[in-house]
């Protein structure tokens, strides 16, 4: 579980590939950062380029297997 995290490009990666179940709160996303969720990831309230995630544009972070993705 991540509570007000931010996540933005380090040591040349921007991406986050979680192999277990991963709650993300009150996280924080940079623009261009992307998702790879291989388990269950659970987003609250959290921000990607400072837009709130929801059901409708958690595409633009999890680009792939989506169907693994619930915004709260």
């Amino acid at each position: 579980k991540f509570t007000d995290c931010y996540f933005g490009a380090g040591a040349g990666y921007s991406y986050c590939r979680p192999y277990a179940p991963t709650e993300f709160v009150g996280c924080e996303f940079e623009a261009g950062f992307k998702m790879d969720a291989r388990a269950a990831v659970t987003f609250e309230n959290c921000t990607l380029d400072g837009v709130a995630l929801t059901a409708e544009n958690i595409a633009t972070l999890v680009v792939s297997n989506t169907a693994n993705a619930t915004v709260k």
